[in-house]
This record gives structure tokens, C-alpha cells and sequence, in this order.
């Protein structure tokens, strides 16, 4: 397809990106490298930086080499600075990761960062077609580029919106989302009014777990009940359960059921009115406490157990009460 769009005799580099994750098989290699095919130009006159990277000396001895400048660090290894190479060893999005937003297909900023850095300058603008959970646009953002990012899944916007709630990328407050019904009416014309009902349930529970910044469930068909997670602090999650049709209090039961150490409080969202013995039970339910690091400060914030969401909450922004990770300062 790159060829199609530029031709064959602009394409310039593939980039092997390594790194190390677990599951290595006994039976082959370590299967740890991706291949980006980066880069094609435009044209003969095409922007490119030349980046350098650290490069250790052989035998830890200074060179001496005539017009290499060459350095040692507090641990009295010598290196110089060399030309970035095509192979690229970067750490992977680990399950520890700060950066870590639970999008499968999340790519690490330092990653981004080096493609627009050789790529642009400040006041360029950045194109990502399919733009997952917004990682070049932080990338973009921090380098000072200007920025066009397009994806259509409510997940990828759950996952930028929460990218720039930890990162403090205020501009956030700036942009617009295309096409976000903001209606009972337009929920049911646009998600559930669907020629496949297995379609339109799937679209309605993206919709309601994006809204109220959780990552939607993408598998279709059985889930298990669990229709989304909510990232909270100290490494807690919160269930998401979605229902566009009718409701009861086991339902509800089903979803507590489903937590534990590590998923510890569960929301209800719900397009039809909740019953009676569905609120009475989770009022009852019980509350969690979740410790809230601060500042040297060991503070604690107390949600309920079970909270049930309305579609008509969602739609007028109602706050869900769950004490979410901090924000970068």
C-alpha cells in the first residue's frame, strides 16, 4: 500500500523496533521485534534529522580518535555519540508501565518520539490516520507540533481522553468529537438501531464504558459479564457491566460476584430504569476503601461497593464516584 501511495523508489528505511516481554517459547527464538516500515519521502527534497544515540566504547577504553568526541559516565564506562541505526531497542508497554492505558495495541512514547523527531520539526503537522490510543498525539503535543489524529472506535477515545487527564495535556478542553451522540434519541438511531442486534449491543456498551472513561471490552459475543474496566489508584480496577434491555437484581449480584482483591468495586450502567431491589441491593452492598498516595501523604478515598448508572447520567455528565489515578504534576 506505501508503495501505491509514494512508489517503491521513495521507500527509504524499515525500522526494526526489539524489545523483551515474557512468553518466550523453549521451542524457537524469542519472537521480540516489530518491523515499522519507516521511512518513505516525498519527492528528492524531504525532511529528515539525523538522531544519535549513545554507543559504547570496545573494551572500555577511550578512542582517541581525532574529532570524535567521546565522554565518561559516573560509573567510568566511556562512549560516544554515533548515527541512530535501524534497529531500535525500546522497552515495550509492560504491565508495571506507567504508561500503561490497557489499549492491546499501545506503543510506547519513546517509540513516537523518534519518529517525529526525525520526521519534523516544531510547527509541523503530524497525520496518524488510525490513532488507537492517541500516543503520537502526547508525542506531538510535547514536541510542539501541530496535530491531526482520526479514529472511530469509542475505546481509542476513551483511551485519549484518559491519556490527557494523566498528563495534564490541557488542550483536550479544545477539541471536538465528531459525531458523539448526545441523546436517548440519537443513542438509540446511531447505536442500537443496527441490522445485528450482537452490533448494536457491542456499540452501545463501547459507547456507555468510554463515557464515563473506562476501556471497553471489544470482544464480541460471551464476556463473561464484563463489559469494560476502569483504571483506579494503587493498581484497583473497577467492572463495568452494560444492559440496553431489561433488568433485575441478579444481574447486579452477577457483578459483585465478579470481584475480587484486584477488581474491587463494580458499575452498573443501565438504559432501562433500575428496579427497586436493584438499588436497595446495592445500597446495601457495602463501601471499598482505596489508599491515595499524595505528596509524602497516605490519604484514602471511600466509594461504594456497586453504583448503577443510567444512560440519562451519562448523557448530563453525572461524575461516577471512584477515586481515579493521579495526575502527572
Amino acid at each position: 500500500m506505501l508503495d501505491a501511495v509514494f512508489g517503491r523508489e521513495q521507500f527509504k528505511n524499515e525500522v526494526v523496533w526489539a524489545y523483551r516481554t515474557g512468553g518466550v517459547s523453549k521451542r524457537w527464538f524469542g519472537r521480540k521485534h516489530d518491523t515499522i516500515f519507516f521511512f518513505y519521502a516525498k519527492g528528492r527534497t524531504y525532511l529528515f534529522n539525523v538522531l544519535k544515540e549513545r554507543s559504547p566504547n570496545r573494551d572500555n577504553t577511550p578512542y582517541r580518535f581525532k574529532g570524535v568526541d567521546e565522554f565518561q559516565d559516573d560509573q567510568g564506562n566511556w562512549y560516544t555519540f554515533s548515527t541512530l541505526r535501524d534497529v531500535w531497542e525500546i522497552n515495550a508497554i509492560g504491565r508495571t508501565s506507567g504508561e500503561r492505558l490497557g489499549y492491546p495495541t499501545q506503543k510506547p512514547l519513546a517509540l513516537l518520539d523518534r519518529i517525529i523527531a526525525a520526521s519534523s520539526n516544531p510547527g509541523d503537522v503530524i497525520l496518524d490516520p488510525f490513532c488507537g490510543c492517541g500516543t503520537a498525539i502526547e508525542s506531538a503535543e510535547n514536541g510542539n507540533r501541530n496535530w491531526i489524529e482520526i479514529d472511530i472506535t469509542y475505546a481509542a477515545i476513551s483511551a485519549i481522553q484518559e491519556r490527557f487527564r494523566r498528563n495534564r495535556l490541557d488542550v483536550w478542553e479544545d477539541v471536538q468529537i465528531e459525531g458523539k451522540p448526545e441523546t436517548v434519541e440519537e443513542i438509540d438511531t446511531t447505536l442500537l438501531n443496527q441490522s445485528s442486534p450482537l452490533y448494536a449491543r457491542k456499540e452501545f456498551e463501547k459507547f456507555c464504558v468510554a463515557s464515563i472513561g473506562g476501556m471497553p471490552n471489544n470482544k464480541m459475543g460471551a464476556d463473561g459479564g464484563i463489559d469494560g474496566r476502569i483504571p483506579l489508584e494503587e493498581g484497583k480496577r473497577a467492572l463495568v457491566s452494560v444492559k440496553s434491555g431489561n433488568v433485575g437484581v441478579a444481574q447486579l449480584r452477577e457483578l459483585k460476584g465478579l470481584l475480587d482483591a484486584k477488581h474491587v468495586a463494580g458499575v452498573f450502567i443501565t438504559r432501562q430504569p433500575p428496579t427497586r431491589p436493584m438499588v436497595e441491593f446495592a445500597n446495601t452492598a457495602g463501601v471499598v476503601e482505596i489508599e491515595r498516595p499524595r505528596k509524602g501523604l497516605l490519604l484514602s478515598h471511600t466509594c461504594p461497593v456497586l453504583q448503577i448508572i443510567t444512560l440519562e447520567d451519562i448523557l448530563t455528565g453525572k461524575p461516577v464516584d471512584l477515586p481515579r489515578p493521579a495526575r502527572k504534576v
